[in-house]
């Protein structure tokens, strides 16, 4: 009698168990247990396809407080979008006393178009807003014909454009399924203040076609994808200040193919630094097997060490390498002490420093905030060949440069000043 209880008492706990987990059976997701919608389910970005046509979307930014941040709709306000979501997942977006969409949410990232919904169709959140980015361009039939290019970033937002009357903003989103959709607002007059392209990207190919905000027919286009960053952008100058500071400058000169061909750092071959560049813009630079930085370009022009980098530093282009050009004179501390007349000519190139033994090489670089690197390389013998290489980095100011002397050695470095005159 005893066992048989305990028998009836084991089949009804595991009915229990059945219960809670839906049935016994293969399962169903409408049975999975309960998620709680709020507003902040729906922060970020969006897309809404038409009919659930991937080809055919509208992207939404919410920021999780019941309104939109920015939108590819052709509305006014590209913030005036308004929403709600109830805790089983009905969401309703407006614009005024508009209902746009009510779409039931099946997770916190999708939903589908109800039956009262003005439009049918899908929801889906971007959960990557890197796929879109990139330098897109190509040729729109906007009467003239007009060739664009469009710089996307890693977070989906138009950096940077030609082609099109400023200012321009806007967004690029892509699910994983490859449905986009770029939307612009920009300076031009008319039905082109905004547009909006909607389509499938297929490899480095963006098909669809244009929108714009009259009752014209879509426009069909295609855009060609082409890396934000590449090994050429690094060519020409660069500074790396290490810790970010202004006074602690060391020039690279890169030739955009992954080798540079000058430098100021101490090491035997100015022409043995090697680079590699990602399209997101990871940069790493190393010399023979030796990782020297990696950093994270924010632009063309600039960037930062990122965590764990051998070497902290911010990089920053030289954008003029003339800012140089002209006679610096003033005391070095050699073996003995020497004056010296340095001549740097308009491409930063030194071309002669009289004082010192030959052969002299070398290049002065001046970022736009001042700091500056001059770095030497020389046929000097005394000190124990330490002054072969020499660097002098820091800052000008009303045209003296407050530098501090280092050469390739352990010893601590020494202030000089450098005056600058006219050449000739």
């Amino acid at each position: 009698m005893f066992q048989f209880f305990i028998t009836i008492l084991v089949a009804a706990l595991m009915l229990d168990v059945l219960t809670a987990c839906g049935g016994g059976g293969s399962g169903d997701s409408n049975n999975s247990p309960s998620v709680s919608y709020t507003l902040s389910t729906m922060q970020g970005a969006w897309i809404f396809y038409e009919d659930g046509d991937n080809s055919k979307g509208t992207y939404f930014v919410f920021n999780g407080g019941g309104a939109s941040t920015h939108s590819s709709a052709f509305y006014p306000s590209e913030s005036g979008f308004t929403y709600s979501v109830t805790a089983t997942g009905l969401f309703t977006c407006s614009y005024g006393d508009t209902t746009l969409m009510v779409v039931q949410l099946s997770s916190a990232t999708g939903g589908t178009a109800t039956a009262e919904s003005p439009r049918a169709g899908t929801l889906t959140k971007i959960t990557d807003l890197s796929r879109a980015e990139g330098v897109w361009s190509g040729t729109l039939a906007l009467s003239p014909d007009r060739a664009v290019t469009v710089e996307v970033d890693g977070q989906g937002t138009v950096i940077d454009s030609s082609g099109f009357a400023g200012p321009v903003t806007g967004r690029m989103f892509a699910n994983g399924s490859g449905g986009t959709v770029l939307g612009l607002r920009m300076g031009e007059v008319g039905k082109l203040n905004t547009i909006a392209i909607s389509g499938v990207r297929s490899g480095d190919t963006f098909t669809g076609s244009i929108l714009t905000d009259s009752d014209d027919d879509p426009i069909a286009v295609t855009l060609t994808w082409g890396a934000r960053y590449t090994l050429a952008t690094m060519e020409r100058p660069w500074i790396f200040y290490t810790n970010g500071e202004a006074n602690r400058g060391t020039y690279f000169v890169f030739d955009g193919n992954g080798s540079s061909t000058h430098s100021s750092a101490f090491f035997p071959n100015q022409a043995g630094f090697s680079y590699t560049v990602s399209p997101s813009g990871l940069f790493t630079c190393s010399y023979g097997g030796t990782t020297l930085i990696t950093a994270q370009l924010s632009s063309a022009t600039s960037g930062a060490s990122t965590a764990g980098s051998p070497l902290n530093a911010t990089l920053t282009k030289v954008a003029d390498v003339s800012r140089g050009v002209g006679i610096w004179s003033g005391t070095l501390p050699l073996f003995p002490d020497r004056e010296v007349t340095v001549e740097v000519d308009a491409n930063g190139v030194v071309t002669a420093v009289p004082e010192l033994a030959g052969p002299v090489t070398g290049r002065m670089y001046v970022d736009v905030g001042g700091g500056t690197v001059l770095g030497l390389r020389t046929g000097e013998t005394g000190g124990d060949g330490k002054y072969n290489t020499i660097a002098i980095p820091r800052v000008i100011d009303a045209g003296t440069l407050y530098g501090n002397f280092s050469s390739d050695s352990d010893d601590d470095p020494i202030p000089v000043i450098l005056e600058f005159s006219e050449p000739g």
